[in-house]
């Protein structure tokens, strides 16, 4: 606790600091740089138990260097980063709102009483007002946004399912727990079929002139609004991208001419390589933006073609059974319950979860927004038309010649030492290295993001990917996965793996942000786990705000966009619908339950008990004695009387066995009789 009240401190004033100096700061980026900080080395307080000087001097040199390419990449990630979570959440929220709402309002539903035969018939048509209530809310339309000609369409669909005449019928059975949790099931079934014959007449418009009364349905059509959306942001997306990557490029080109010459340490190459960081983590995000929205159109496709598969079948059912003119699916004129409920359940289903790959398509473009903010650089960039002309020029003429161009100059301080072929490989066998050689590397499963561990290291942490290259090469080592631009990089690695991870995880706490796109914190294991951005703005926000709900779990861990399952609509974790509140856990609680119930001193005998009666207990120990007499038998002399016995025969056995009865006296006799 003291640890974290010295952290809050020095983030207080590290803050205060830097907005005395009238620039602005975000909480997220003031918090992330001073972790970082702190895991390079910086004590958190001195020797005085006071906040360390040093550090919130550090931390407010590294805010207040607002031109330069490295704050710019950070500004971009915790910018991007911290919309994504708020978006999300709210998403959640808003979900988690009516999900709750829905549920409260199906319980006060469940639990009425509208059985005895006195109700007038108002209470019965405000318990039919709720249930419209509930359904509305549980389709993701709250009744007082709806308007008129919606209401009634909504109104027609339920009275349809769920007519007015039937609501006593609804609740027959009482308030007994069983009874409930039946209703309870029904109206989580009931909204969902309200919600599939509203889709349904509004994609049959023959049956919806008739089942609407001339009314077309107002409810928005959400696939050609998403397929339309979706595809001019990817548009607007694809051309940013095919810019920033031509510009990535082109850094490239210029770090790979100056490279030659200038070793990674050189101001220029500093300066390049920061730049060039930058633009590939924004190429980073507006590939991840395309490729969520790409799921969510193969979502949504998905989605539309379930449901336009069971509308189609419905109608199909229709036609042939009769027409349907608004009665309940029951009758002879519909189609029976137990054919068409199943197809409207998974039509309103399908339709629900449009509506939520519909708000996470908001939430995205939100996130989009934010990125679209850090298209242009804040910084003065360091390449220039000769240098990238020059540049151009030579890797042009190395193409066309079909040669390489020259290795890097490198730093032989930095980093492991450069080993020869024959002792790498040998070294790579005894480290237990595995080097797959094949053309381009594909990123996905890679470790570190796919990029190239050797030029994080022994280029001063240049990001490059190893899918760039067409002679790229894997590395396997200890259930890990690396990937290098050229195999003579990875021969590298694999001779000495462990120094070279070493060195890497020193230039990530070195240049933090590398961590992020890196994706350090899942690959180096708890190193660099205070550094997760998500997190930062979980804590930032638990702070801040006095009424953020850090208990919650669809809340507290969310950093990309999730989808669901649409037939189920669970979550990550299920919760059990049918909660009995008298449930009792406690064993000792249970325990005493059983010791009141077996009281036996606030029992009374009703029956006759004389002193010589068979069943006869001893008052102070409370026990049952034996009888004192030689015969334990049900007899006792001079007062057992004949007994009447009757036996019953055949009743479990084979099939053809009959039954018989025997009857029988048993008669003992009196004690002058024997």
């Amino acid at each position: 606790m003291a640890d974290a009240s010295a952290s809050s401190a020095a983030l207080r004033e590290t803050i205060r600091r830097v907005r005395e100096r009238g620039v602005g700061v975000p909480p997220v980026l003031a918090t992330f740089l001073l972790r970082a900080h702190v895991l390079v080395g910086y004590d958190v307080m001195d020797e005085n138990e006071e906040v360390s000087e040093e550090l919130v001097e550090r931390s407010v040199a590294a805010l207040l260097a607002t031109t330069s390419p490295s704050y710019a990449t950070l500004s971009m990630q915790a910018n991007v980063e911290e919309t994504r979570v708020n978006a999300m959440r709210e998403m959640a929220r808003k979900i988690s709102t009516r999900d709750s709402r829905a549920a409260s309002m199906a319980r006060a539903i469940a639990r009425a009483d509208v059985e005895d035969p006195t109700d007038d018939d108002a209470r019965v048509d405000d318990i039919h007002d709720a249930v419209f209530r509930y359904v509305c809310v549980a389709g993701g339309r709250d009744a007082t946004e709806c308007d008129e000609d919606e209401r009634e369409m909504i109104k027609r669909a339920l009275e349809s399912a769920f007519p007015r005449a039937s609501t006593r019928l609804f609740f027959f059975g009482g308030n007994e727990d069983v009874a409930v949790a039946a209703r309870l099931k029904s109206l989580k079934e009931l909204s969902a079929v309200v919600l599939g014959i509203c889709v349904f007449n509004r994609a049959i418009p023959e049956l919806a002139e008739v089942e609407t009364g001339g009314l077309r349905s107002t409810m928005a059509d959400i696939v050609p609004q998403y397929i339309a959306k979706t595809t001019t942001i990817e548009v607007a997306l694809r051309a940013k991208l095919a810019s920033a990557e031509r510009l990535t490029r082109q850094y490239g080109v210029v770090i790979a001419h100056n490279a030659v010459t200038l070793t990674p340490e050189d101001a220029l190459m500093i300066s390049l390589k920061d730049e060039h960081n930058n633009r590939a983590q924004y190429c980073r995000y507006l590939r991840a933006a395309l490729d969520a929205l790409v799921m969510g159109v193969a979502s949504v496709e998905e989605l539309a073609r379930l449901q336009s598969r069971a509308v189609d079948e419905l109608r199909s059912l229709l036609c042939g059974g009769g027409e349907y003119r608004g009665e309940s699916l029951d009758t002879r004129a519909g189609v029976p319950i137990s054919t068409a409920y199943p197809l409207l359940d998974s039509i309103g289903c399908a339709q629900l979860a449009l509506a939520n790959e519909d708000n996470a398509l908001r939430a995205q473009m939100d996130v989009i927004a934010a990125i679209d903010k850090h298209s242009k650089p804040t910084f003065t960039k360091s390449i220039t038309s000769d240098l990238l002309r020059e540049a151009s020029h030579l890797a042009t003429r190395a193409r066309e010649a079909q040669m390489r161009m020259a290795p890097p100059l490198l730093d032989a301080n930095i980093g492991p030492p450069s080993m020869k072929t024959g002792p790498a490989e040998a070294a790579a066998k005894r480290a237990g290295c595995e080097i797959e050689i094949g053309g381009r590397v594909a990123s996905e499963g890679l470790d570190l993001n796919g990029y190239d561990v050797f030029a994080l290291v022994k280029r001063n942490g240049l990001l490059l990917p190893a899918g760039a290259s067409s002679d790229g090469a894997v590395v396997h080592w200890m259930g890990k996965s690396f990937g290098f631009v050229n195999v003579e990089d990875a021969r590298q690695f694999a001779a000495q793996p462990s120094a070279f991870l070493k060195r890497c995880e020193d230039v990530l706490k070195g240049s933090p942000e590398l961590v992020h796109i890196t994706h350090a914190a899942a690959g180096f294991g708890k190193i660099f786990a205070s550094l997760d951005i998500p997190t930062i703005v979980n804590a930032t926000r638990a702070t801040s705000d006095p009424e953020y709900d850090r208990s919650d779990p669809d809340l507290m861990s969310m950093c990309g966009f999730q989808s669901c399952e649409f037939a189920t609509q669970t979550s990550a974790h299920a919760y059990e619908s049918n909660i009995d509140q008298n449930y009792e856990w406690n064993e000792w609680a249970l325990r005493r339950k059983v010791l009141h119930a077996a009281n036996l001193r606030r029992k009374t005998t009703k029956s006759a008990q004389t002193s010589l009666s068979h069943f006869r207990r001893e008052n102070a120990t409370q026990v049952w004695r034996p009888k004192e007499t030689q015969v334990q038998t049900a007899v006792a002399k001079a007062t057992a009387m004949p007994q009447k016995k009757r036996f019953t025969r055949g009743i479990r056995g084979a099939p053809d066995m009959k039954m018989n009865i025997i009857e029988f006296d048993l008669d003992l006799g009196q004690p002058h009789e024997r």
